[in-house]
């Protein structure tokens, strides 16, 4: 389903009714207002981890718009800040995590560090992991970055009880960020089409080096080769 900011979002009806904690492996300011617009009416509460430094829009959207925030630290009493966070929520309301700025590799899933991760399943509030995929970060060259959404949202399956645990968050995490990937357009078309649009796209940049006379042959000229030697192939034999 199409979302607002030219992002996707899935699973949305996994968005639990009662409150419960949505913690998305990353966050950015763009993301967090997709996830606030599916949560129009709701109580929210956001919470963050005092020394998980945040994006600085993200952190001015939160000191303009915010009314409700909770920080912690790993060294406080989750019980403590469970029984906070569940009087702020009461029935209905929803607390977002908000992830903090951390080096990682490109289409990382999750950045939260995972003494956080273990500290917020101790709160004894049910989860709901959040995948937040970015297309452009594992674009294929054939695609055109223009036409990618800016994000893919997936909400995964909430976790609660004896699930509510380090394992059971990331499990539910890789589901959602799966299921994100999967929706790419890209996996619906021909494989082989897509490879021809690879070779013509890079054809006068992509060489193959011969050996034995240093001569080099650009991939347009091996592609029209290797068509015409298969259909003699064919025509030799059936092996």
């Amino acid at each position: 389903m199409s979302g607002t900011l030219n992002a996707d979002i899935l699973g949305n009806d996994r968005i639990p009714q009662q409150s419960g904690l949505l913690v998305p492996g990353r966050l950015n300011l763009a993301q967090l207002q997709i996830i606030e617009s599916q949560l129009a009416g709701r109580p929210i509460l956001y919470l963050a981890e005092e020394n998980h430094l945040l994006d600085g829009k993200l952190q001015a959207h939160l000191d303009k718009t915010a009314t409700e925030c909770a920080v912690f630290s790993l060294s406080d009493n989750p019980s403590s800040i469970g029984s906070v966070v569940k009087e702020k929520l009461g029935e209905n309301g929803l607390a977002i995590f908000v992830t903090g700025l951390a080096n990682s590799r490109p289409a990382t899933n999750c950045l939260v560090p995972s003494p956080i991760i273990k500290f917020l399943c101790q709160l004894d509030v049910p989860i709901t992991p959040v995948a937040v995929h970015i297309p452009a970060e594992s674009c294929l060259a054939i695609e055109d970055p223009a036409s990618l959404p800016s994000s893919i949202i997936s909400f995964g399956k909430q976790i609660k009880d004896k699930h509510l645990s380090l394992p059971g968050f990331h499990q539910s995490l890789l589901e959602a960020a799966e299921e994100a990937f999967s929706s790419r357009d890209f996996l619906n078309g021909s494989l082989p089409i897509a490879l021809l649009k690879g070779l013509k796209k890079h054809a006068k940049t992509n060489v193959l080096h011969d050996g034995t006379d240093d001569s080099e042959l650009p991939f347009s000229k091996i592609l029209g080769a290797a068509i015409a030697l298969s259909k003699e192939i064919t025509k030799s034999t059936k092996k």
